[in-house]
């Protein structure tokens, strides 16, 4: 008697992990080279694969989750890479397959919808979260501080082709009714007092939302998605960020926030966090109001990853992580009003 097959969505991890590699060989294929899938790299949003060839090098391949984003947007997100890329950022080179494009469809058993999927150089380096030397990820961060600086610089001047479109991390993905990563107020284990302290944040990062403006001197493209598990050191290159999948439209000082908010227990942050500003402000646009409002980022990134293990319940990460994002967020909410100045100033519009 046949086993029945389960279910993606109710399959193990393992298994899940099983049936995307199976994806990621029969979409190899799709580009030019002979290659070989050696591993799983990470399987979060997206499953990322790394491939290597005798005679085409190394690649990651990434297969992406469906329903996250839309064709056009995943387009646009490549387009915002190569735009960086052809600007003298090292981000990531995209491959291009067989019929041209840098994006293709791939279907496999077991899978219950077609994925798009993309391919890229390998970068070296291993993910920050790895390093431990305080004096070591303090020269990471000054050094991602000068390049954050310079990509925002570049998203000033840069002009989106026609058809572009990426995700706005502006007030209402952030605080409206539908966040971009999900509603943090239906969270149930955000009750009580902490959501009470989390409300009043949230009713007065509106009005300072507002007053802080968003003029092309604070908000524009970024990379949304800074943390230590999407920045690559190696020791000759030094750091690079890597992961563009979040990116789209924003304030500079949400990029800023989310490299640091992981950081914030470590033994080294004053050190690393202020290394890492000040590089900022030093190559880029970091002045008074807005050094003053990181407070109201770091609080409001720290929402996002409450929407993000509301809509993922179900993962092992959600229910790992939620109690430390509920007493961060509630600890933040505490630190941006108690701390708030009077006035924000607005940007250039």
């Amino acid at each position: 008697m046949a086993v029945p097959v389960p279910d993606f969505y109710t399959a193990s991890v393992a298994e899940q992990s099983h049936r995307l590699r199976d994806m990621a060989c029969r979409a190899a294929v799709q580009w030019p080279g002979r290659w070989q899938v050696d591993r799983l790299l990470k399987y979060r949003e997206n499953a990322v694969f790394a491939l290597s060839s005798a005679t085409d090098g190394r690649v990651v391949l990434r297969i992406h989750r469906p329903g996250y984003h839309q064709v056009a947007a995943l387009k646009s997100e490549l387009v915002w890479m190569q735009a960086l890329s052809e600007a003298g950022f090292c981000v990531p080179v995209l491959r291009t397959g067989h019929d041209g494009g840098v994006l293709q469809v791939v279907e496999a058993p077991g899978i219950p919808e077609p994925r798009f999927v993309d391919m890229q150089d390998h970068m070296p380096g291993v993910p920050v979260s790895e390093v431990t030397d305080i004096r070591t990820l303090e020269n990471i961060y000054v050094d991602v501080g000068r390049q954050l600086a310079a990509m925002h610089a570049h998203s000033m001047r840069w002009v989106a082709p026609e058809g572009f479109h990426r995700p706005s991390w502006d007030s209402d993905g952030l605080i409206g009714q539908s966040p971009l990563w999900g509603d943090f107020r239906q969270l149930p284990a955000l009750s009580g007092n902490d959501a009470r302290r989390v409300a009043e944040a949230v009713a007065q990062a509106e009005r300072d939302l507002r007053e802080f403006g968003d003029g092309r001197d604070r908000f524009g493209m970024i990379h949304a998605d800074g943390i230590a598990d999407n920045i690559l050191y190696d020791p000759h290159a030094g750091p690079r960020l890597i992961d563009f999948d979040d990116c789209g439209h924003g304030w500079f000082l949400f990029d800023l926030a989310t490299c640091l908010f992981f950081h914030e227990d470590h033994p080294g942050y004053p050190v690393i966090s202020e290394s890492f500003l000040e590089s900022y402000a030093q190559a880029g646009n970091l002045d008074a109001s807005m050094r003053r409002a990181m407070p109201l980022f770091m609080f409001l990134r720290a929402l996002t990853y409450l929407g993000w293990v509301h809509t993922r319940a179900e993962t092992g990460t959600a229910r790992e992580m939620t109690s430390f994002f509920v007493e961060r967020a509630a600890r933040l909410a505490d630190s941006y009003l108690k701390g708030r100045p009077t006035s924000f100033g607005a940007g250039i519009s």
